[in-house]
């Protein structure tokens, strides 16, 4: 299991994977934007609460941090 944080995984890093090497058509497309709860983490739980139907590609989650992004005092670290 990976473990993400701050967004980096070392195993990638060492293995050489790059963003570079992204095909463009994976990140462009159709997408499902989900409201997600306010109150907790984005655990397996609650993605099986939110009932995402079978064959979504792409998912964009709307979280606590998405509407901090408005406010005056937001700084980029605060979401990592």
């Amino acid at each position: 299991m990976w473990m993400l944080r701050e967004h980096y995984v070392q195993e990638f890093y060492e293995e050489g994977l790059d963003v570079a090497l992204l095909d463009l058509n994976i990140l462009v497309g159709p997408v499902l934007l989900v409201d997600a709860p306010r109150d907790t983490n984005l655990t397996v739980q609650v993605l099986a609460s939110l009932h995402i139907p079978p064959g979504v590609e792409r998912i964009i989650f709307r979280t606590l941090n998405t509407d901090r992004y408005n406010q005056k005092n937001y700084h980029v670290a605060m979401a990592l």
